[in-house]
């Protein structure tokens, strides 16, 4: 479980971009559009990105940034993951 200090700002986010061969349609460059939209709209302050390109999305252990962002947000130093699609 999350501990949040007071001081600690409830906006802050992390987006998370994956790029597979089987979408290639969604560029990060357009992923990342989309995830800076929905921050703004929301209110929302994008703290770090992680990117995996050309990896599988079935499991997370090949997928070395989306395990860093894991273990930032359990950290506590986001409260939020922005992502443009689960598939």
């Amino acid at each position: 479980m999350v501990t949040r200090t007071k001081n600690q700002p409830k906006n802050q986010a992390v987006s998370y971009i994956r790029m597979s061969t089987e979408h290639q349609e969604f560029s990060p460059d357009l992923q990342r559009c989309f995830i800076e939209n929905y921050a703004k709209e929301n209110g929302l302050e994008i703290i770090r990105e992680y990117i995996d390109e050309g990896k599988s999305g079935l499991t997370a252990e090949h997928r070395p940034q989306f395990l860093s962002m894991i273990q930032l947000v359990q950290s506590g130093q986001a409260t939020s993951i922005i992502f443009w699609c689960m598939t």
